[in-house]
């Protein structure tokens, strides 16, 4: 039976833009070493990092991708916070 897993990290300490590669680094990648017979299937990706990660893992390590998310970096999420006029026009 494959483990199928929606990874992040949600401590508050870990940026929200950092979750998919913390948990990558912290929990799966140890996981998988742990438990080299063990399928995983990493449910919706979001980042190109996870991306890299699932192409290069082991056979039995495959992955759901949200490809909009892979479009989209702080800048395309918060436009209007990186436009002082229009920042300072909302309070």
């Amino acid at each position: 039976m494959p483990l199928l897993v929606h990874g992040e990290s949600p401590q508050p300490e870990v940026d929200v833009f950092d979750r998919e590669t913390h948990f990558i680094d912290t929990v799966l990648q140890p996981l998988l070493e742990r438990f080299p017979g063990l399928r995983v299937v990493f449910e919706h990706i979001t980042t190109a990092r996870a991306v890299e990660f699932v192409v290069n893992a082991r056979p039995g390590v495959g992955a759901t991708i949200t490809p909009q998310h892979l479009l989209h970096n702080r800048n395309a999420i918060f436009p209007a916070a990186s436009d002082p006029i229009t920042t300072a026009c909302r309070f």
